[in-house]
């Protein structure tokens, strides 16, 4: 690690209306199918969804927008609708820090089972939810269509936070 790798924590606060803008911009860049602002709007503004943002200071002293966590609750379940981080700032422990505030707050709500599904062939995303407890319980075959048409199969993961 070089002095260049070290960069503070992002900050991470409940998503708002005016970071909708921004979420599916970055949506748009990690996924096959980006959600609009519409579909975060609506979201954001649901009272059983966690929606989370964020934020890190650029080098030239901006703040810009690097990841977000949106999930929703039904019961004593929720289920992780997306999470992302925008390239640039990976491995940096941004993802893992916006999934540990969100079983907080899921906890807080007495959530008894955290579930997602992801690609199996994204290995990044597969050992961090790993190592933060998530067990694979289920495979959805051609869950995942790329921008060329192929499909994916896709990994429920569950984890108990009670």
């Amino acid at each position: 690690m070089t002095w260049l790798d070290f960069r503070p924590m992002a900050h991470i606060r409940e998503a708002r209306q005016d970071d909708v803008r921004a979420m599916a911009a970055l949506h748009e860049i990690c996924f096959a199918r980006g959600w609009s602002r519409s579909e975060f709007d609506t979201l954001i503004s649901d009272s059983n969804v966690v929606a989370l943002s964020a934020f890190q200071r650029t080098w030239v002293g901006t703040v810009r927008l690097v990841g977000f966590f949106v999930g929703r609750q039904a019961a004593d379940e929720a289920e992780i609708l997306s999470l992302a981080v925008n390239p640039a700032y990976r491995r940096r422990g941004i993802a893992e820090a916006l999934l540990q505030e969100a079983g907080r707050r899921f906890f807080a709500t007495h959530v008894a089972t955290l579930f997602l599904e992801v690609d199996e062939h994204n290995g990044p995303a597969c050992r961090l939810y790993e190592r933060n407890g998530f067990e694979i319980v289920g495979k959805r075959s051609g869950y995942y269509t790329d921008v060329d048409g192929h499909t994916a199969t896709a990994l429920v993961m569950r984890t108990d936070l009670r």
